[in-house]
Parts: structure tokens; sequence; C-alpha cells
């Protein structure tokens, strides 16, 4: 389409010089002609002036022709450069200025597109192909009909003729474009005829509406919200124009001011309540002047004789320049409030008078422990006057050495408050102005309200302890006694029904004393073990004194134990017999603490390996876990939480989910995640460890919580994320089972004389008949008293080791070091064991390698140790082996090495991880067949580790066995000048 000069689109013409100007060859051309025609008449002008006539006219016209000719061809060669030159340079400015539109085009940051008149593209920039999806080739054979979902291709074509006929125009249009993905999307169209290539093309610049029309709608939403929380607002509130002209009212101010039904938009205020009085409207004035106008409370009189409160506030509001442009006035009743003040006031005088009247101390106090109330028993018991005790911190009525405790305590009581009812808990005192102290009972109750506070109620019970500590007395001697006995004791009366017992002894029966109490030990005990109690009672009864005796019966959960009982007969004013006294000593208590132990153990490996089986299903649902995960910037801001930890912790003020680590951990804790966990999570990727968290009731929750570290691109730690799990189970059952396990060795460790004591009697008895001291026995009396001495030394035996490993475990053993001879120690060690080798005619050897002859340690330990390995050594070996004890030095390692050798039995290997286990046989027939506790050898490990050393074992099945000792070897400060031992053999 042709165009005319004075076009204002992007490709349209300026004011064209003529055509000649611009053209080089046309410029040429009439030069050459304008140069031969001052020529020729130059030339003319000469031949007529010279009047030459014949050859001389001929020659003058030849040298004007050559002439002509040299000075054409000069000047047509430096035409000719000048236009070659023109051309090189229009052909570079040609191509500079496509690069320039060709770099316009592409880094231009909207699409662009280039059509004809049918909508077929002919050209595009990246940012096109970047919105639609598509690359450039698969938009150039496409139309744009093909990705406008609001245009048909007869609009398409009505947009190109209209835009050809309005040249000069910027059509602008909104649309919706489809991505590739079929996504659409809205856009705003600019579009433009252009002359292109000698042909009118249409360019169209499409920008995305998508933020735009986000905005505009959340605008709207804004603008719904704002409306609706006018119309809503629970008190009156209206908004008014420079001209005091209603723009907003709610729903309360209509209500209030009688504007519900009427038109009010637009209309003056002081039109539509005219008898305004003058101080509202000098109000106004002052608002409408940039002043604030406010007042808390002010007394409005009513028609109808009933006062009313209004609380009211008239600020400006400011147009976008900054100017004053209205008011706000908001107003609020706060009648109910004002009466409910003054219910208030005439509620506390009551409760002044109540609280001055009342029988005992009342107390008051603040959140930061200072008093606010004290009644006169407070003032008489205390001895301060009113405005001495009024503002003092409560802890100067707590005595001196129990005032840091009391206030950490009351802070405490502030984050976890519970109502403590009088005299609950333990004792406590108070202290006077002049220093003396009182006991008291304390009710303690939280005062709920924006500050914490509490109320006290405080009773002097000076002399009711004074009474009760006399009852006390004469009842806590026998309850304190029977109580502090460890082992099981009971009482019964005469007919052999059971009174009473400490909680020992009900612990025991694994019965309850409901269930005990009145009943005898046939109705208890079913069978012959029953009857047998029952039988021992009677016979004691008839023949009063004391009675020991020993049974297998059932503890509790009927698991078997062998059981002493010692029982003695309570004589009445009259000599004859009331009732029985016994104790019972329990010998498997260790045993069963120990099953106890081990059952636990197991249930908490369970439980663990149950959560780890969770764990392991759940970690793609992180928000469903039950453990508490969160996130955190490097700063350690939390980022996010899931619902477990916003339950347990709870939000932590606005736009955060949880807060700082500061905010959910106490400081210790916080100290420890920023101080050691993130920087060991930014070193090593991850860190465990064990710390606490703040929940949401103020409790502190312990946590085992695994921090890891997030890398970025750039190998900086992006955030972090958290894994916490509530341990707090876990924790007291370790706190029971330790418990458990000390109360176990303590009472192991503190039965020694208890135990011991009736044995060695029996033992020394015996011993005492044996030796014919009480007269001759005969063979079979005599037989059976050395199976009673036997035993008895089997038992004490037994005892002695069971002591010994409780001691040990209890912490209660010391090692007592001093000079001895290692070849003294193995040769008495040999020697105890030496009749029942030769019994069983058995080789016994010892050697020493290298070994001092005085060492520094404990000769009776270390001789118990070998003792009890050369006894199993004896016991397993079959008659015709050897025994051998083999006691070297490691000079290198300090190390004392005791080697026990055996060719007896052997172990399999499958039972060496449980041989050091106390009270454990490997095979139930070798217990039987030797005998034992399966105590030898725990002995044995706990002695060594004792003395800082261990044990190992080598054996084979058939073979023998193998058992090494190493101790540490200490050489005295001052040794004998002798150096150490030869390689020999030593007398067995």
């Amino acid at each position: 389409m042709d165009r005319q000069d004075g076009q204002t689109g992007p490709l349209a013409p300026g004011a064209r010089p003529p055509a000649w100007r611009r053209s080089l060859p046309l410029q040429v051309a009439l030069g050459y002609a304008a140069i031969a025609l001052i020529w020729s008449l130059a030339s003319i002008v000469v031949l007529t002036w010279s009047r030459a006539r014949g050859p001389r006219l001929s020659a003058l016209a030849a040298g004007a022709w050559i002439g002509f000719s040299a000075f054409t061809s000069a000047v047509l060669y430096a035409g000719l450069r000048e236009l070659l030159r023109r051309i090189e340079a229009s052909r570079r400015e040609l191509e500079a200025g496509e690069r320039r539109l060709r770099t316009l085009f592409d880094k231009l940051a909207d699409p662009l597109f280039l059509a004809d008149e049918r909508g077929r593209l002919l050209e595009v920039n990246p940012r096109a192909c970047e919105s639609l999806g598509r690359s450039r080739d698969e938009l150039l054979a496409m139309e744009v009909v093909d990705f406008d979902a609001g245009l048909t291709r007869w609009e398409i074509e009505a947009l190109a003729a209209e835009s050809a006929g309005q040249p000069d125009r910027v059509h602008t249009f909104e649309t919706r474009h489809r991505r590739a993905d079929g996504t659409i999307f809205p856009v705003e169209v600019r579009a433009i005829p252009v002359e292109w290539d000698g042909r009118l093309r249409y360019l169209s610049l499409a920008r995305d509406l998508t933020a735009r029309k986000r905005a505009e709608a959340a605008i709207r939403e804004s603008e719904e919200r704002l409306r609706a929380f006018v119309e809503h607002a629970p008190a009156a509130l209206a908004m008014f124009d420079a001209g005091l002209r209603y723009l907003a009212a709610s729903r309360r101010w209509r209500e209030t001011y009688g504007l519900d039904g009427r038109e009010f938009l637009g209309l003056c205020h002081y039109d539509l309540l005219p008898e305004l009085p003058e101080r509202c409207r000098e109000h106004h004035r002052r608002a409408l002047a940039g002043e604030v106008v406010r007042c808390e409370a002010e007394l409005i009189p009513d028609a109808s004789g009933r006062d009313r409160w209004d609380r009211w506030e008239v600020r400006p509001w400011h147009a976008e320049g900054g100017d004053v442009a209205g008011i706000l006035i908001f107003v609020e009743d706060i009648t109910g409030r004002m009466r409910a003040e003054r219910a208030l006031r005439e509620s506390e005088g009551r409760f002044r008078s109540v609280v001055e009247s009342a029988p005992a101390g009342i107390l008051a106090v603040d959140g930061d422990g200072r008093i606010t109330l004290a009644n006169r028993r407070i003032l008489d018991w205390f001895g301060y006057g009113r405005d001495e005790i009024l503002g003092r911190p409560v802890e100067d009525l707590v005595p001196e050495g129990s005032r840091a405790r009391h206030e950490a305590l009351r802070r405490g009581y502030a984050s976890a408050p519970d109502r403590r009812t009088m005299g609950a808990g333990r004792p406590l005192t108070a202290a006077r102005k002049d220093g003396s102290e009182f006991p008291v009972e304390v009710g303690l109750t939280l005062v709920p309200g924006a500050e914490p506070a509490f109320l006290a109620m405080i009773v002097d019970v000076t002399e009711r302890r004074r009474a009760e500590s006399l009852i006390r007395e004469s009842l806590t001697f026998r309850e304190t006694l029977l109580e502090a006995i460890p082992a099981p004791v009971f009482y019964k009366d005469a007919a052999g029904r059971y009174l009473g017992g400490n909680a020992a002894f009900f612990q025991f029966l694994g019965r309850g004393r409901e269930e005990t109490i009145g009943r005898t030990a046939a109705e208890i005990v079913p069978g012959e073990l029953g009857t047998l109690h029952s039988e021992m009672d009677r016979r004691l009864l008839e023949n009063p004194g004391r009675q020991v005796y020993e049974a297998a019966t059932a503890g509790a959960g009927d698991e078997a134990a062998a059981v002493i009982f010692h029982k003695a007969a309570i004589p009445g004013e009259d000599g004859r017999p009331i009732g029985i006294v016994g104790v019972i000593l329990d010998v498997t208590a260790l045993r069963r603490a120990e099953s106890a132990l081990r059952e636990l153990n197991a249930g908490l490996e369970r439980r663990v390996e149950e959560r780890t089986a969770e764990l392991a299903e759940l970690a793609g649902i992180l928000d469903a876990s039950t453990d508490l995960i969160a996130t955190a910037g490097p700063d350690g801001e939390a980022r996010w939480a899931n619902r477990a930890m916003e339950r347990a912790v709870g939000p932590h003020g606005p736009g955060r989910a949880i807060g700082r680590i500061a905010d959910t951990h106490p400081p210790a804790s916080a100290a420890r995640v920023l101080e050691e966990g993130l920087p060991a999570a930014a070193r090593d990727g991850h860190w465990l460890g064990e710390t606490e968290v703040l929940g949401r009731d103020g409790r502190l929750i312990p946590v085992s919580q695994l921090i890891l570290a997030h890398r970025g691109p750039g190998g900086e730690v992006a955030y972090y994320s958290t894994i916490m799990r509530d341990i707090t189970e876990r924790k007291r059952m370790e706190a029971e089972l330790a418990r458990a396990a000390r109360l176990k060795d303590e009472f192991l460790a503190g039965m020694s004389h208890e135990l011991r004591t009736p044995l060695n009697a029996v033992l020394g008895l015996a011993e005492a008949l044996m030796e014919g001291i009480y007269g001759p026995m005969n063979d079979r009396q005599a037989e059976a008293l050395g199976d009673v001495h036997r035993s008895g030394r089997h038992l004490l035996g037994l005892i002695n080791e069971i002591l010994d490993l409780s001691r040990i475990e209890a912490g209660q053993m010391e090692l007592l070091p001093g000079p001895a001879s290692p070849e003294a120690i193995g040769g008495d060690s040999l020697r105890m064991v030496r009749d029942e080798a030769r019994r069983k005619r058995l080789e016994t050897r010892l050697t020493l390698r290298g070994v001092p002859d005085v060492l520094v340690l404990d000769g009776r330990r270390v001789r118990q140790i070998l003792v009890n390995l050369l006894s199993n050594a004896v016991k397993f070996t079959p008659e015709g082996g050897s025994v051998s004890l083999e006691m070297s030095a490691d000079a290198a390692g300090r190390e004392l090495i005791l080697s026990v050798r055996d060719t007896g039995i052997g172990i399999a290997p499958e039972h060496l991880g449980q041989l050091f286990q106390p009270f454990r046989q490997l095979d139930a027939r070798l217990s039987r067949q030797f005998g034992g506790a399966g105590l030898g050898l725990s002995l044995v490990r706990k002695l060594a580790q004792l003395h800082g050393g261990d044990v190992e074992v080598q054996s084979e099945p058939g073979r023998g066995s193998v058992f090494t000792v190493r101790l540490p070897l200490v050489l005295p400060e001052d040794p004998e000048e002798e150096g150490p031992a030869e390689d020999r053999p030593a007398a067995p």
C-alpha cells in the first residue's frame, strides 16, 4: 500500500532530498555531461579565437579531443572510486542497522510478532517463543489463530484491515494466548502496520497480564473485605469527606444514629443530625486540621433515664498527596464495661473485708514475686507493718537458706501452675521479721490475668506440729524399724493368721496387703508348702523360741525361689505365745532383678525397632509424622514445621510457624543447637544429639534431635532441617531401670551380715557336733551332719560370690593393693584345688615367665580370680587330664598375664558370648552333672575389670580351654635389687 510522507509508523520516511542528490551514478553522469559541454564550448572559443585553418585546425581539434578524453577519464575514475566507497559505506551502515534492529527485536522483554494481513507469522523474537513454549521454527509455521484463544480468523483479518486504514494508530486490545502445553493466559496486544520488504505487514507486541489480573482481583477482594469489615464492625464506624459527607458507615452506626433504611451516602452529617452539639462539631474541625481527638469514657444522658457510656475517637484520613481528605469516627458503647468495673470495685471492697477477718493468713503476690496484699493475720505472725510488707519480695518471708530455691520454685510454678491444697507437699517453714522461724501450711492458687499472680492461704501450725510430733514419735520407731529391714518381715497371731508385714514381704508374696491380712499360710500358699508353713508354726507355738528352716517356695509371679525362714514366738504378758514374727531371706532376688532388666532391655529394643520401621514407612509423609520436623534458614530462623511440631511447641509470632530456635528450646539446649549442632551439621552434613524443646504448655520435652544441612548449587548451606523424637518415656524407663539395678545392688551389698550370720552359726554348730563337743554320734548321724556341713559350706561360698558380685556392681568393693609375690599367689591357688585334682588324677603345674618377684596388687582378689578359674578347670577336666597355671609379664605393655589351661570338655563357639553372664549355665546337663550357680566366671571378669584389666577365653570342644586374665603390671616404688625371675616351673 502506498503511503504519504509525514506518516508516524515505525518505518514511515521523513523529508526526502531530490532524486539526483540521492543517486551517485546520476550525479556522475550529469557531471560528465556538464564537463563535455563546457569543454566543447571552450574548444569552439579557442579554435575561433586562433583562426586556424587546414592542418593546424585539425591538430588543434585533435589536441582538444585528447585533452578532453584524458580529463574526462580522470574525472570518471575519481567519480567511480567515490561511488564504490559510498556503496561500501552504505552496505556497512545497512548491516549495522540490521544488527541493531535484530538485537532490539531479540532482546525486547515482551513477545514480538510480525505477521501478514492473513495472520501468518513472518518473524518472532525469543521472548515470544518462551511465552508460548514453542521454538521459532514451530511458530513461523503457524498463524496467529493457532495460538490466540480469543480471536477468530475473521476477527484477525478485520483487525488487519482496520489497521491498514488507520496507519498512524496503535491498536490496543486484550486477548488470550495458548501455550504449547494447553494453558491459556491473558495478554494485552499493541499492533501497528509497518512497511517490511516493500510490503505492508503488522507488528504486534504482547504483554502477559497474568500478574496484573491477579493484582486487580486482590484489590477487588481487599475492597470487598474492607466493605465487609466496615459493615459488620462491632462498634459504630463512619467515614466522611472533608465536607462531612458520608462515604461509608457500619451497620452499628446506622442503628445507633437512626440511619438504617435511609439514604445517607453523599449527604452531610450535620444535615442528617442537625441537633449535633457544638462540642462534637469542634472535634470534627480539629480532626480536619490533622489532630486525632479521642475520649476513653464519656457519659451520654439518655432520654429514657438510663445513662450510656461511650468511648470514641475522631481521626483524619489522608489523600494520596498527604492532604487531609476527610475524617473517620469510631464510637463504642462501653456501658457494660463501666458497670462491671463499678461492680468489681464493690466486690473488691467486700473481698477486703473477708480477707481481713479471715482466721488464716492471706497473701497475694504479683508476677515479679512482690507482695501486693496481706491481711491482719500475716502482719501479726510475721511482725511487719502494712506499709513495710507491701511491695516486699515474698522471699523475705522464707528462711534465708531457702530463698534461692523458693524463687526457682515460684518461677516454675508460674510456668506450670497447679492448684496446691492446704497441707499438701513437704513441710514448710516461714521466717519472721526478726529472723525467727515457724512451721506453716500453705495453699497456693494462680490468679488468672494478663500478668501471673498468686494467692496464698497461710496457717501457723506450730502448736499442731508439736502435738503431731508426740504422736509420730510413738509410732515412728516400730514402723521405721520394720520398713528399714530390706528382707521380707511378717507377723501372725496365735492362729497363724497374718496381721501385717513390711513392703518387702508383700512384694515377695506378690499379693496386696488386703489380700493377705487375716489369712493363714495354707490359704495363701497352695499345696505342700502351705502345709509345711502351718506345721512349722504349730511346732513353734508349742515350743516357744526360735526356728530356722529352708524351703523352696514361689516368689512374685510364681518363680521358683530358695529362701530361709527365721521365725520367733512373740510372748504375751503371761509368757504364753500370742503370735509369730518371721524374716525371709530370699537368695534369688538378684536373678529376678537381672531377668527383669533383660526383659526391659528387650522391650526397649523392640520399641526402637518398631519406631524405626514406622519411620521408614512414613519417610515421605513429613507433615503426618509423629516426630517433630522443622526447617530453618542459615541464620537459624524457622521456616516450616509439621503439624506434630506445631502441636507440641505452638506458633511463636505472626508469619512464623514456630519462631526462632531460642523460642522453642530452653537456653541450654538453644545454645547447644546454635553453637554445636548447626556448625557440626554445616561441617559434617549432620548432627545428632539429645536436647529439649519447650512445649506450648511450658513443660520441657526431652528429644533426640537430628540436624541435617542442605546445600545450594554453590555449596553454601541453603537451609537446615531437623527431626526430633520425644524420648520422655525412654528417659523415664532408663531412670526406672537404673533405680531398680541400684536398689538391687544396694540390697544385696547391705545384706552381707544378715545372710552370713545365721549360716555361720549353723556351720559352727555342725563343726562342734562333728568334733564331739556335745557328745558322741553314731555313723549315720555323723554322715548326715557331714552333708549339712558340706551343704552349708557350698551355700556360704555361693552367698560370698553373690555378695562380692553385688558389691562390685554397687561400687562398694574397694581393692587393697600392696606388695605381693606372684609365685606365692599361684602356689596358694593351686593348693586350694589340689585335693580335687588328686582325686581325679589330674596333673597340675605352675609356670612363671619373666614375672618380677614382687608386684603391687590385691593378692586376695587375684587369688580369688585364680581359684575360680582353677576350680572350673578341675571340675570340667576328665580324669587323667592336666590343668596348668602360667604367669608371665609383658614389660612393653605393662601387663601381668595369668593363663589357666586345661584339657577338659571345651566350650562350643556359640556359647562363648554367654560365658561371663551371671547365673547362666551353658548347658543344663552340665549343671546337673558338675553343679554350680554360674557366678564364678562373672565374678572373675568383674574382679579383673575392677583391677583395670579383663579376661578372655579360647576354647575348642573336646580339646580344652585357655582362660587368660590381663592385669596392669605395677612395680613397687622401691623394688628390691632382684631381676625378674627366670623361666621356671613351680611345684604344684
